[in-house]
């Protein structure tokens, strides 16, 4: 026959439960903590001001059809500028604003994506459509602009203020004397210039979207 003492429970030490307790409750509240800091949305980045103001311009789509500022009034857009013959920073540029389009899906065509030739000569609607496939741009809010020459240059110096140059002594088939700015310019609802995203920097992708959807929370 067993002794009594033998069937009873050690008692727990008041010390010890106490310890217990505050290691659970510190625990707890660490998951809790890590589980708000994941499901917080991230910092919303800095404020953009207004850069500039751009005029109204029609060009020509990949389409054949007219398309300009009028048909981007109320959306949030990103615009570069590439030909299809460049050897240089185009594939890069076009490749990174497929990361944005693909990226910014859950956005619908709130926010629309402009890629505006600075080779018109070339590069018409045709040449566009076939470019567009290649890279895999979805035509739902990319547009691919071309038009006159004139045109052209005007909207890119006058209107973003961005570099395009070429050698006016050459003919238009020598694409290698074309130079041009490589940014992803953020335009607002109203046609405001709110940021210039250095697309060779390794968060391009990052700023621009950050950036579009600022703006899209704007009233």
């Amino acid at each position: 026959m067993s002794s009594p003492a033998a069937t009873e429970t050690a008692p727990t030490a008041p010390g010890r439960t106490i310890v217990l307790a505050i290691g659970i409750g510190l625990a707890l509240a660490a998951a809790g903590g890590a589980a708000l800091s994941f499901l917080a949305p991230p910092p919303p980045g800095p404020k953009l001001d207004t850069l500039g103001t751009l005029p109204a311009f029609e060009l020509t789509d990949q389409t054949g059809k007219t398309f300009g500022l009028n048909e981007l009034r109320g959306k949030v857009w990103i615009a570069d500028f590439v030909f299809t013959r460049c050897p240089g920073i185009c594939p890069l540029l076009t490749e990174r604003m497929r990361k944005i389009q693909t990226r910014a899906g859950e956005l619908g065509t709130d926010v629309q994506l402009v890629s505006i030739s600075v080779d018109p000569a070339f590069d018409t609607p045709t040449v566009l459509t076939g470019y567009m496939a290649k890279h895999k741009a979805d035509a739902s809010n990319w547009h691919f602009l071309t038009g006159g020459i004139d045109a052209i240059q005007t909207v890119v110096t006058d209107g973003f203020k961005e570099v395009l140059e070429r050698d006016h002594t050459k003919g238009p088939d020598d694409f290698m004397s074309i130079v041009h700015g490589g940014h992803f310019v953020v335009v607002d609802r109203a046609g405001h210039i709110r940021d210039y995203v250095d697309s060779g920097s390794l968060d391009a992708v990052d700023v621009a979207l950050r950036d579009a959807k600022s703006l899209l929370r704007e009233k």
